[in-house]
């Protein structure tokens, strides 16, 4: 197997998110395609933060925020 195809293939990832009792705050379900990765997870004044899967330019990182609060 061609090591440069498996890097295409989707990759699925599920992120549960708790509070500090343990319940369950949010679910998210997503995929990553074309090589990409899941790089950057942090959560900072109730809002998660991934990294953009696909970026434009090495020069540049971006990030995505989600809002927890609701």
């Amino acid at each position: 197997m061609d090591l440069r195809e498996i890097s295409k293939i989707p990759k699925d990832y599920q992120l549960l998110v708790y509070d500090e009792d343990w319940k369950l705050l949010k679910v998210f379900q997503f995929s990553v395609s074309g090589g990409g990765s899941l790089e950057s997870v942090f959560v900072d004044n109730e809002l998660l933060y991934l990294n953009q899967f696909e970026q434009e330019s090495e020069d540049e990182y971006v990030l995505i925020s989600y809002d927890l609060s609701n």
